[in-house]
């Protein structure tokens, strides 16, 4: 069938990590699909929202694997910790007539948070691990 309906939102298309709501001109990712991310590194810091395999992530469907590549290796960074938001919900504008073949969304429209992960660049492993806050170690 290739597509969904709904009371509420009408026809909701499957496509990559959400729905395209042509009658919206939306796209919905999954839950925990999309994630703001904060990165504190030597020399800069950067906030982002990862949107997988649309957006400025044509193409990229692994968080982890993008900030090794796109942060550890190009930037030769030593170390970095990486604040990451997942998304309950993430709603972006959208041409659902091009989406298909583009991938290019527009303005964000809403978002909210479900929980969080805290990582830190373990140099000596070459991987990230979890980050221990300050306050829990104190206990």
């Amino acid at each position: 069938m290739g597509w969904e309906q709904d009371e509420k939102d009408g026809i909701r298309v499957p496509f990559e990590e959400g729905w395209i709501i042509p009658d919206k001109k939306q796209y919905w990712f999954m839950k925990r699909s999309a994630a703001v991310v904060d990165i504190d590194y030597d020399g800069g810091s950067d906030l982002f929202t990862f949107t997988p395999l649309l957006g400025d992530f044509k193409g990229i469907d692994d968080l982890e694997k993008y900030l090794v590549e796109e942060y550890i290796k190009k930037k030769k960074l030593d170390w970095c910790d990486v604040n990451i938001e997942w998304l309950r919900f993430c709603h972006y504008e959208i041409n659902p007539e091009t989406i298909k073949e583009t991938r290019e969304l527009g303005e964000e429209i809403e978002s909210a948070g479900i929980d969080c992960d805290y990582w830190e660049w373990n140099k000596e492993t070459q991987e990230f691990q979890e980050r221990v806050d300050e306050e829990d170690e104190e206990e």
